[in-house]
């Protein structure tokens, strides 16, 4: 029978990048096995070396529960290490939840994206969050809605140095013509004019390249040269998206028609975020 304390403490002692040693835990050699395995199949690439000692390639910026709680706004938060899917823990607690609620994981066995398309994702490899919120001014601000969660992201990831990114309508964020970033929303039910919506994020931040498909299709943050804290980011994302909702509902942005019509021009031109370029921060200069 797996411990799932221990399996989580290995991790712990593998994070920093430090030699792991089975005696540590008291694991017997027989078992070890299982536990590594079971950590491979989380997507964390662990070698073992001489004397029956384990590391793995690159140190992990694990969550710091502590950190997350303290420095999130007001509401809910749920944080796990491993769940079937973000989106799905909410909606299994929909009915007990409000607007800015949060679910958090550092590994989702079961993600998804758009159209039922899985989720890759690995263990402390991404950013997988989910939060709730109730849209009081119905289905017709889900077209604004996906907007604004976008620019939320990409406004979040210029300011710590990404200087271009590109949305891929609806749902994606590019870098380098290369997958960074994905949003997936789920409208789930309508009480009188409003509805309610989970709305999952998935960043890749060090997600190690497992065939060359990969590499061509998607970069992770690391690989960019920025330098960042895993959990201050994740902090940062929550909190002013939270702020952007709000904001978005109370002044029904998107909603009149001269800004619905320059937005829908805004994407079919598809352009790039530019500092120089004003009119690419129509929307930016709105929210913030």
């Amino acid at each position: 029978m797996i411990d799932f304390y221990i399996l989580l403490k290995l991790i712990n002692f593998l994070s920093d990048g430090s030699i792991f040693f089975p005696k540590m835990l008291g694991i017997n050699s027989n078992k070890i096995y299982i536990y590594i395995n079971i950590i491979k199949s989380w997507g964390i690439n662990i070698h073992k070396l001489s004397n029956n000692t384990y590391k793995i390639n690159y140190p992990l910026d694990l969550l710091d529960k502590r950190k997350i709680l303290s420095n999130i706004l007001k509401g809910k938060i749920y944080i796990f290490s491993v769940l079937d899917s973000t989106n799905q823990f909410l909606i299994k607690k929909i009915n007990k939840l409000k607007s800015g609620d949060v679910c958090i994981t550092e590994h989702q066995i079961k993600g998804r994206g758009k159209n039922g398309k899985k989720w890759i994702s690995t263990f402390g490899g991404n950013i997988c969050f989910s939060m709730y919120w109730f849209l009081k001014n119905g289905f017709n601000s889900l077209y604004g809605l996906s907007i604004i969660i976008a620019f939320v992201i990409a406004k979040v990831l210029y300011n710590i140095g990404l200087s271009e990114i590109f949305i891929k309508w609806p749902n994606d964020l590019y870098f380098k013509n290369k997958k960074i970033a994905g949003i997936l929303i789920e409208s789930i039910g309508k009480i009188n004019n409003s509805v309610q919506v989970i709305i999952g994020i998935g960043i890749n931040i060090n997600m190690p390249y497992t065939n060359k498909l990969n590499i061509k299709k998607i970069i992770n943050l690391k690989d960019t040269g920025i330098i960042f804290d895993r959990n201050l980011l994740l902090i940062n994302l929550i909190n002013t998206l939270k702020k952007s909702l709000k904001k978005f509902e109370s002044n029904k942005l998107l909603l009149s028609f001269p800004k619905y019509n320059l937005i829908n021009n805004f994407i079919k031109k598809s352009h790039f975020f530019k500092k120089k370029n004003k009119d690419n921060f129509f929307l930016y200069k709105n929210i913030y």
